[in-house]
């Protein structure tokens, strides 16, 4: 994510204040650059109970859904707030990572983090 948003600022590196608003929000643009051997996201939330699910879902420049998950998983008889999503031969352009929290309305207030890294095959 962070090499991502230099490509798309000429170099410049987010502010914590800055990755806080990307990866907080319910969808994050990502300019990736054509020619990359591909575009893997892994996601976590500390909170995997069961009442906490959540769809991610990778979008392509064409608003086609090319990778989805769901959390939480079970791994080793343990629930974990992990998923990742990847696609080969990412086109250029403006992708989208949607996160969608499948949440009763009860009219409570919900706030729950979910932290990302983007990697693109060439270690960035």
């Amino acid at each position: 994510m962070i090499q991502a948003y230099r490509d798309t600022h000429n170099g410049a590196s987010p502010t914590p204040a800055v990755i806080k608003d990307i990866l907080t929000g319910t969808a994050t643009d990502l300019d990736a650059p054509a020619g990359r051997p591909d575009l893997d996201v892994a996601l976590h939330t500390a909170d995997a109970s069961a009442d906490n699910v959540f769809n991610y879902y990778l979008v392509n420049p064409s608003g086609t859904v090319v990778a989805t998950a769901t959390t939480p998983q079970t791994v080793n008889g343990q629930a974990v707030g992990d998923a990742e999503l990847s696609t080969a031969n990412p086109t250029g352009g403006l992708w989208q990572i949607d996160v969608v929290l499948k949440l009763t309305v009860s009219g409570n207030e919900f706030s729950q983090i979910v932290y990302g890294d983007v990697t693109d095959g060439r270690g960035g």
